[in-house]
């Protein structure tokens, strides 16, 4: 009978697993980046060219004298980045004007970057336009961060929200049918050894 029940759980298990494992492929989105060119000229600090991308982010950005803080039409602080100044090179020594790239991760409802060095905000940059620039460039993704996205299908009643809400009832179907039948497997089972039992019974009478 434990044998029998140890299957039962192993099947039950391997049918959560396989949910669960579809549930994140169905509902993983893909990340996206910005990217930042930037230029040091004068003291100054301008930006030069701000691009959205899908793309992994730095898995760490070391803490430096430069901070990158991503906000919304807001205070309220959606992230926090910090890198070394680029302005000190390595063998060379402290140059002014100096052009230089940023990788940071996106966060929804971005729209401004504040930069600072050492505590002191030097630059905003907002990433407005260049985020309506992405989402109006064809690239066979509906992104539901995007208001318009030329991606998307023109059908107002096909939103990605209600493509989610599919998504979460076919999840949510396939995994009441693998529970019944791994729950139909193991009634099988438990029937099995019930007539064997009964057999062997039988034969010693």
């Amino acid at each position: 009978m434990c044998e029998h029940m140890k299957i039962i759980f192993l099947i039950v298990g391997l049918a959560l697993l396989c949910s669960v494992s579809l549930a994140q492929a169905v509902f993983s989105e893909p990340q996206k980046i910005v990217i930042l060119s930037l230029a040091f000229k004068g003291g100054t600090l301008t930006a030069e060219k701000v691009d959205i991308a899908y793309g992994s982010p730095p898995d760490r950005l070391s803490p430096g004298e430069l901070t990158f803080t991503m906000r919304p039409n807001s205070n309220r602080v959606l992230g926090t980045y910090g890198i070394l100044d680029p302005r000190m090179v390595y063998d060379v020594g402290y140059i002014e004007n100096v052009s230089f790239m940023v990788v940071l991760p996106y966060h929804r409802s971005t729209v401004w970057i504040d930069v600072a060095e050492r505590n002191a905000t030097i630059a905003s940059f907002s990433i407005a336009e260049s985020f309506a620039a992405f989402c109006s460039t064809p690239n066979n993704i509906c992104d539901p961060d995007c208001a318009q996205d030329v991606d998307c299908p023109a059908n107002a009643e096909q939103k990605p929200e209600s493509k989610q809400q599919d998504y979460t009832l076919l999840a949510a179907a396939l995994v009441l049918v693998l529970l019944v039948i791994a729950a139909w497997l193991g009634y099988r089972k438990l029937k099995e050894a019930r007539i064997l039992k009964e057999v062997r019974m039988r034969r010693r009478a």
